[in-house]
C-alpha cells in the first residue's frame, strides 16, 4: 500500500507531529532502493504568518552500512509489557499463586534468638 500523502502533500502538520510511512522495505530490490533520491518540495507558514520555501532531500545511500545490534528497543519494550500482562493476569486469576514468606512476631524473635546464639 503506497502512502496518499506521497503524492497529494498535507494541508496541515502540526507542531510535533509525526508522519510514518512503509513506502518501501530495504529487504527486496536492496541496492537499487539504496541508490534512490527523494526531493520534498516544502511550503509552510509560522504562526506569525511568515511563509518558507524549502527543499529538503533524503539520499537513501547515507544508510549504507547502518544496522542495528540485538532487538529494538520498542520491540523489547513491548515483549517486556506483553510478560508483566500475562504475570499479573496469572496472579489476578488464581492460575498461579503469590509465593510469600511470613514471618510472625514469634518467628523472627525465635530467629534473633538463634543469630545470638
Amino acid at each position: 500500500m503506497q502512502t496518499n500523502f506521497f503524492k497529494i502533500g498535507l494541508n496541515y502538520f502540526g507542531p510535533g507531529q509525526e508522519m510514518h510511512s512503509n513506502f518501501t522495505q530495504l529487504s527486496q530490490n536492496h541496492e537499487s532502493k539504496m541508490a534512490s533520491v527523494f526531493l520534498f518540495n516544502l511550503q509552510y507558514e509560522s504562526v506569525t504568518g511568515v511563509k518558507y520555501k524549502e527543499q529538503a532531500v533524503i539520499d537513501m545511500s547515507e544508510l549504507r552500512g547502518i544496522g542495528q545490534l540485538g532487538t529494538p528497543n520498542l520491540y523489547s519494550i513491548a515483549k517486556s509489557l506483553e510478560k508483566i500482562k500475562d504475570d499479573f493476569g496469572h496472579v489476578t486469576s488464581g492460575f498461579r499463586k503469590i509465593n510469600a514468606n511470613i514471618f510472625t512476631a514469634e518467628d523472627r524473635a525465635k530467629e534473633q534468638e538463634e543469630q545470638e546464639k
